[in-house]
This record gives C-alpha cells, structure tokens and sequence, in this order.
C-alpha cells in the first residue's frame, strides 16, 4: 500500500527512526505538480469518505421565516437532547429510524406540559 511517508521514504513504524539520518539515497526529489499527484492518488481511496458542498449564489432576496422560535429544554443543549435520544431509545442510523425518531421529537417538543 502507497502512503505519503512510504512515498517520502518515511517509516512511522519504526521507532528508532530520525528525519535527519535518513540515506540520501532513500530521499526523493519530486516537483510540486508530482507531489499534489501523488497525494491525490492517495486520497482517492478517501473520497467516500467526506461529504462536499458546493454552494450556488441564492436567487432572488433571502426569505424571513415567518414560524415562531420554539424553546425548549430538549434543544437548549446538546448533553440534554442527547440524553432524552437515549432514554427514549431514539436513533438516527436507518431512514425508519430516523423518521419515527424524528416524530417523536416533534411530539415531545409540541405536547410538553
């Protein structure tokens, strides 16, 4: 498997090993363009991996939301709804889950005494 420090001549196994006693001949030279190359062939095993965004300019004016803003003790912080999630057995690993989880949310967030 090709790692950038096995590309580098770096063995961060080895833990004896010093970047400035490494052999001349171990080094290599390589121009930025190769490096960049080398790196991207790298990463493109990675690249399911990251979710990317490409944002687009918005069209026309921004909108103002025109719904209240509901405060609750489930939403002031992320330890709590964390909490609730887990005590009501709420998930977010499958669609169904996350749907019925989603609902019960909601439910609990609407019908609080």
């Amino acid at each position: 498997e090709m790692t950038v420090p096995s590309l580098l001549g770096i063995e961060l196994e080895d833990p004896s090993y010093d970047p400035k006693k490494v052999p001349i001949e171990k080094l290599v030279r390589m121009d930025s363009k190769d490096v960049v190359q080398k790196a991207q062939q790298e990463m493109q095993h990675l690249k399911r991996h990251f979710l990317v965004v490409v944002l687009a300019d918005p069209d026309g004016e921004p909108q103002e939301d025109k719904d209240p803003v509901i405060s609750t003790d489930l939403t002031d912080s992320r330890q709590t709804f964390l909490g609730q999630c887990q005590a009501c057995h709420w998930q977010f690993n499958t669609l169904r889950h996350a749907q019925y989880s989603t609902m019960m949310i909601l439910n609990h967030i609407h019908n609080k005494p």
